[in-house]
């Protein structure tokens, strides 16, 4: 006999019931989990009836002990006909935008320790919500590396609760994504002693917290611990007062980074208002010895040539480690020409749409293309205001390049790579 549960509660599960021999058998259905090397299918929907909720409740619990039970039993392989393969999700539970909503997220917690990556933004979680998460991620049996709560009201006491999962024992989360999350420089505090305790944390999503300048400098503290392995720090819109060298925030966080222990790569501080004085000190930055950053975003900054001029002086150090910087909408102009081609230069990847440049800043390039022992492979010019006749030299030029082997991308409108 065969049942099918099309609609479910707020949880949103659907599967296909078949009986058989020793009992039931589910054949899953769930959109975006993946069990091990498979994704399965979930499908949000909304019952009016409370018969039909009850007994919808009744499968969806069932549905969920039947897969904690194939993760264990390793047995997957039989209902591999019924599952839908999905690539570039292994090993991934997302339970975004299904509508499953705080208890319905909730309730597939015990499930989400069995998969490597855990979507759950946007699902309404709550402060109470970092108790259960938080439990997750102390279980001894976790393989849970990537955890992503971005969207979600966690505010300052949800974080503290999540901390004492971080700080576990058994926690072994490398990627952690708290975008738009209520967060202040309370958080902040917390989140500096997990850098001082936690060695398996590499990468850590801050965008969009009103963390301001405090926050950065308690994070500041933790960059600097010897325990701390945090390479990639995002910081976008943390509203950080404008760059000057008085600015408390971005001077404790240069001091961090300059600091032998700091390990941190990628460094992203998009909208965060920073002006030409920051570009000094991040200039000193990359011209430090202990420096590990490889990757830096200042998009959305108002930082000027003089800002770029800045940067080149720390560029330009045999102690930089710099291979990509993005400097989009960073009112830039011609002006800087003499910096964009020396940056041009130390760089393999460059980035500099949407900035007021002609010509004479693309002119400045042309040497970096043809130089042999350069490293510049892409560069993205969209928005530059760019000559017809200069237009075909770079195509000239860009050809002879990738002639003689070396790939290179020049972008200088949307979807189209001369």
């Amino acid at each position: 006999m065969e049942r099918d549960c099309k609609n479910g509660p707020s949880m949103g599960l659907q599967a296909t019931l078949k009986a058989g021999k020793g009992g039931s058998v589910i054949s899953p259905v769930i959109q975006g989990h993946s069990l091990s090397n498979v994704t399965i299918n979930i499908t949000g929907s909304h019952i009016q009836n409370d018969d039909k909720q009850r007994r919808a409740s009744s499968a969806d619990q069932l549905l969920i002990e039947e897969v904690k039970s194939h993760h264990k039993s390793m047995l997957l392989r039989k209902f591999e006909h019924v599952i839908q393969y999905v690539p570039g999700e292994v090993d991934c539970l997302n339970l975004r935008s299904f509508r499953l909503r705080e208890q319905g997220v909730l309730r597939m917690l015990p499930i989400a320790k069995h998969y490597k990556r855990v979507i759950l933004s946007h699902c309404c979680l709550t402060s109470q919500s970092c108790a259960d998460v938080s439990h997750l991620l102390m279980s001894q049996h976790s393989q849970l590396t990537e955890l992503e709560l971005t969207w979600n009201i966690l505010m300052d006491a949800g974080i503290k609760l999540l901390c004492s999962g971080l700080t576990h024992p058994n926690c072994r989360l490398r990627k952690l994504g708290l975008r738009q999350c209520g967060l202040t420089s309370l958080s902040c505090e917390d989140l500096a002693m997990v850098l001082t305790t936690m060695t398996s944390l590499r990468e850590l999503e801050l965008s969009r917290n009103l963390i301001g300048d405090r926050g950065v400098s308690q994070l500041s503290i933790g960059l600097c611990h010897p325990t701390c392995r945090l390479q990639k720090l995002k910081l976008q819109g943390c509203e950080l007062t404008a760059g000057c060298l008085g600015d408390e925030g971005v001077k404790l966080l240069v001091s961090g980074l300059r600091d032998p222990c700091c390990h941190l790569e990628t460094l992203c501080l998009h909208s965060c208002g920073l002006t030409a004085a920051s570009c000094e000190a991040m200039g000193s930055v990359l011209a430090s010895e202990h420096s590990s950053l490889r990757v830096l975003v200042l998009a959305l900054n108002a930082l000027g040539d003089e800002g770029l001029n800045a940067l080149c002086v720390g560029l330009q150090s045999p102690h930089s480690k710099l291979e990509e910087l993005g400097l989009e909408f960073c009112t830039l102009t011609s002006a800087a020409s003499s910096a964009i081609q020396s940056s041009a230069l130390e760089l393999s990847e460059l980035n500099l749409t949407k900035n007021r440049l002609t010509d004479a800043a693309i002119e400045a390039l042309i040497p970096a293309l043809r130089e042999p022992s350069s490293k510049l492979c892409n560069v993205n010019l969209l928005g530059a205001q760019v000559s017809w006749a200069l237009k075909g030299e770079l195509a000239s030029v860009l050809a002879e390049v990738r002639q003689s082997g070396k790939d290179i991308s020049f972008q200088l409108e949307p979807n189209k790579t001369l």
